[in-house]
């Protein structure tokens, strides 16, 4: 049992020791990403992509997880990002912590596998609520109790905030997955999140959600991350509707390649 690597960034100028940097994550049934930086001068030290090697239980997964962030010790804050689809957003003087069981109730046919997650977001005055996967939310805990938990939807939110422009739209693609937010004149017009199939599908899905917001796809700037390339269809077909369609910068300018892959990692 173990973990193989898929990706690796390692910067050759990392300091030997690493009291200010922060650590994030972000993993999945099938592996997980580890990123190390050091937050005010924006330097990536390594970004890691793990793929498990065997299918075995969440708990198996888990300390793989533990012990190959472990090898990156570091003095600042760690994170845990994972792309719930159960997701709300509620504004914030109409939220109650104590009905958060019940909200959960209204997202999924399921609501026993979750675990609610809120997070405030300041920019739009809401809170994003969030299933986290009882058994993940469990040993995350008992390893990392100090983690602090982000939903994908949760930064694709706070990167739509910052986003200039005034119709926008910024999505992330993960395992045939589309997770989407749009604003007009920073104002929240709403989020979704779809399964697709083929590029086709991803683009009927993402043109359908601006249509349904905007009312058209003229003049929307978009910006893009995850798995998905300049040369791969989704992109190619996507650019014909939005052609300001670009991909979501993090600031890392020592992460060369494939950036787009781990903006939500490298979220400040």
């Amino acid at each position: 049992m173990g973990t193989r690597i898929t990706f690796r960034y390692k910067n050759d100028d990392k300091p030997e020791v690493l009291p200010t940097h922060s650590k994030a994550i972000r993993c999945w049934e099938e592996g997980f990403c580890i990123a190390v930086y050091e937050p005010e001068s924006n330097q990536v030290v390594v970004v890691e992509e793990h793929l498990f090697e065997e299918d075995y239980p969440m708990k198996g997964k888990m300390h793989l997880l533990s012990e190959a962030e472990k090898q990156w010790p570091t003095g600042g804050e760690m994170r845990l990002v994972c792309f719930n689809h159960p997701n709300t957003q509620i504004p914030q003087h109409l939220y109650n912590e104590a009905d958060k069981n019940l909200y959960l109730q209204l997202l999924t046919a399921t609501p026993y596998r979750f675990t609610p997650v809120e997070e405030l977001v300041e920019p739009f005055g809401l809170y994003n609520l969030s299933g986290w996967d009882k058994n993940l939310y469990h040993e995350i805990m008992l390893l990392h109790p100090e983690c602090r938990l982000q939903s994908g939807m949760y930064l694709l939110l706070q990167l739509l905030a910052r986003q200039e422009g005034r119709r926008k739209i910024v999505a992330f693609v993960e395992r045939n997955h589309l997770d989407i937010v749009a604003a007009d004149n920073d104002r929240l017009l709403g989020t979704n999140s779809f399964p697709f199939n083929s590029p086709n599908d991803f683009l009927y899905c993402f043109a359908g959600f601006a249509r349904t917001l905007f009312g058209d796809t003229d003049a929307i700037d978009v910006q893009l991350g995850g798995e998905v390339e300049k040369d791969s269809q989704i992109y190619i077909s996507i650019q014909k509707y939005f052609p300001s369609v670009q991909f979501i910068d993090n600031g890392f300018q020592t992460l060369r390649q494939d950036q787009h892959r781990y903006c939500d990692l490298l979220f400040q």
